[in-house]
């Protein structure tokens, strides 16, 4: 179950939504995710509302990431930054997972509770997922070239003699 509501900062309405926690060893993952975030500011005081929710209160890392698109040119400007919370490189892969993605005009904390045991790289798939289960309720590519819905146009044969038959 996804938890939704909507908060006022002083860059406009935000929407926030928490996503159902993910369990690995006794360590839970928790993500939430605000938009839209239209500037590196806006991003940065919606982490500051999301780090002040019970879930984060209670955890031993809170992982944050954001990605704030512009257009303009051929190709749009994003600006993009993360912070680990002393989870090694957790915040670099949150912050991978959404630009995979592609995200745009979002910020996320993923926040962590640590069991006790050590669970190694299957905590990255933990940040990742979470995260990115959450941030397809607000799906604004940052680089529509990439999702033009024309799929992979294929051109097996060209060149070859069999492909002119």
């Amino acid at each position: 179950m996804v938890l939704r509501s909507r908060r006022s900062t002083p860059h406009g309405t935000i929407e926030i939504a928490r996503g159902e926690s993910a369990n690995c060893d006794g360590s839970i993952f928790t993500a939430q995710i605000a938009w839209p975030v239209r500037t590196k500011v806006a991003a940065a005081a919606a982490i500051a509302l999301l780090l002040q929710e019970s879930v984060c209160g209670a955890a031993d890392h809170n992982m944050t990431a954001f990605r704030v698109c512009s257009a303009g040119g051929k190709r749009p400007k994003v600006e993009k930054g993360y912070e680990d919370d002393g989870e090694a490189r957790g915040g670099q892969r949150l912050l991978g997972a959404l630009t995979k993605i592609a995200a745009a005009d979002v910020a996320v904390v993923v926040s962590r509770v640590y069991g006790g045991v050590n669970i190694g790289k299957r905590r990255f798939e933990l940040i990742a997922s979470t995260a990115t289960g959450l941030t397809l309720l607000h799906r604004r590519p940052c680089e529509p070239h990439l999702f033009t819905g024309k799929g992979i146009v294929h051109s097996w044969g060209d060149g070859h003699a069999l492909a002119r038959a």
